[in-house]
């Protein structure tokens, strides 16, 4: 698999490479473990897919990843840079972009997919709720599908367990196609009244009404039986009881308010953090590293001409010198 990417450039003989965009627009990073990610710039080398000119003919090749883990079947878009420097970087020009289907085997252009459907297209996410309804549903498309339901061969109704199975059953069994007949013309099956079911259990809803048997209510519990299951008369809660769960509360709350009050108040602990950093000494502090890092680490152009230009992190810093060394202006940008 080879050759899926091909771009007709302007230049011949320069380094000419490719990313990768999702329709999420997140970059595909070929570093460790391919994946889509969003853009990071500190990443930008791990997205480069390398081209190759074809005999200096202006004409750029590339190989499309291949299918595999969140790489799928679907659109891209590939973008095409000029590389500027010894490695790909964000700030690369954009040559020009192509946008494509990819099905593992060929990048197919725009027009070839547009009126197909994937694979697996249709799905929950794909099809959100609503948006198939009387409005957007053309009615000839329900009535063919109204059409194929009720005309379609039983035998396309499913199998056991079905509700199209569940009615053959029915038919079959009527043997008049679904009609329902009297049951006196119905032969082979009878019902034979019976009596005496003996003890029978149910889950009883709404009013229960008729006489209950002299046994039934012997059996109905004393108080002395209801009192043996619950709590015994003589533990009931007292009034000697209460006092001593009063006298208790007031003593818990009492310690609870103690502790309340010794709780710091917003002027307190504002005095107590007031010699911490602050969001301004902090900001102040920010920008001097800033400033600081490109005389400290930064790269430097003119030295020895009297302008020195010193950057870093998108900070530059010009520092105006003369011949001993003396320094008459510093301009950050």
């Amino acid at each position: 698999m080879a050759g899926e990417i091909q771009y007709r450039g302007t230049e011949t003989g320069v380094t000419l490479y490719a990313t990768i965009r999702s329709k999420t627009s997140t970059q595909w990073n070929t570093a460790g473990t391919p994946n889509f990610e969003a853009v990071t710039a500190a990443n930008w080398a791990d997205y480069d897919i390398a081209l190759t000119e074809s005999s200096g003919n202006y004409f750029y090749v590339g190989t499309f990843p291949a299918i595999t883990g969140n790489m799928v079947a679907g659109w891209y878009w590939v973008d095409i840079f000029k590389r500027a420097g010894g490695a790909p970087a964000i700030t690369d020009v954009l040559q020009g972009t192509i946008v494509g289907y990819w099905d593992g085997t060929n990048l197919l252009p725009w027009a070839s997919k547009t009126n197909e459907v994937a694979n697996d297209a249709i799905t929950a996410e794909a099809v959100k709720a609503g948006a198939i309804d009387a409005a957007t549903f053309a009615a000839d498309v329900a009535a063919a599908i109204a059409e194929w339901v009720w005309t379609a061969a039983t035998v396309s109704y499913g199998g056991v367990g079905t509700y199209g199975q569940m009615m053959q059953n029915i038919i079959d069994d009527t043997g008049t196609a679904g009609v329902v007949v009297a049951a006196a013309s119905k032969t082979g099956y009878t019902l034979t009244a019976t009596t005496g079911l003996g003890n029978q259990t149910a889950n009883i809803t709404g009013t229960v009404s008729g006489n209950a048997t002299t046994a039934e209510i012997a059996d109905v519990p004393t108080v002395a039986e209801f009192e043996a299951r619950t709590l015994a008369a003589a533990s009931y809660a007292t009034a000697a009881n209460q006092v001593t769960i009063a006298s208790y509360i007031d003593t818990e709350i009492g310690a609870l308010t103690t502790a309340v009050a010794d709780i710091p108040t917003n002027a307190e602990l504002a005095t107590a953090l007031s010699g911490l950093a602050t969001a301004t000494n902090l900001a102040t502090l920010d920008t001097l590293i800033d400033r600081l890092a490109p005389l400290l680490v930064g790269n430097v152009t003119g030295a020895g001409t009297g302008t020195e230009v010193y950057s870093y992190g998108g900070i530059t810093v010009t520092v105006t010198v003369d011949s001993s060394g003396n320094v008459s202006a510093v301009v950050f940008s």
